[in-house]
């Protein structure tokens, strides 16, 4: 898993890096922000891929479940107004106020996930608590 890890970050570098020599005259600052861009898409995609194990496989326990579904969330929100301002700048000014609700999503999802009292008690749970 670290390897794997290891292996797409350094892709992703040498991806952005071949962009950037392409097309830019400054390359470290414009490297470092393409690089960013590129590891957030990859996330993007991991959180996905991650919230279909989560959903697919069965014996998942439910707060895997739901911090999976917090994460793809989080990651697909922001990546669908990147798209929206980039395709279309007309767009950016009026979805600008669902960047702060977009934001919100993350730490209060993830605060439910551990605060739900009830997260346990479900009868199909196969992780019961001790």
């Amino acid at each position: 898993m670290r390897v794997g890890s290891i292996v797409i970050t350094a892709g992703v570098g040498i991806w952005s890096l071949a962009i950037v020599q392409a097309a830019s005259t400054r390359l470290i600052s414009r490297w470092i922000f393409e690089y960013s861009q590129d590891l957030y898409f990859v996330s993007t995609v991991a959180a996905l891929i991650l919230f279909g194990f989560a959903t697919y496989k069965p014996n998942v326990p439910k707060p895997v479940h739901q911090l999976a579904f917090v994460f793809a969330g989080y990651f697909l929100f922001f990546a669908l107004m990147y798209v929206i301002r980039y395709l279309s700048p007309l767009w950016g000014a009026p979805l600008a106020g669902l960047v702060g609700l977009f934001g919100m999503w993350l730490p209060l999802g993830v605060a439910y996930v551990f605060y739900d009292p009830n997260i346990n008690k479900s009868l199909d749970d196969p992780y019961p608590p001790l």
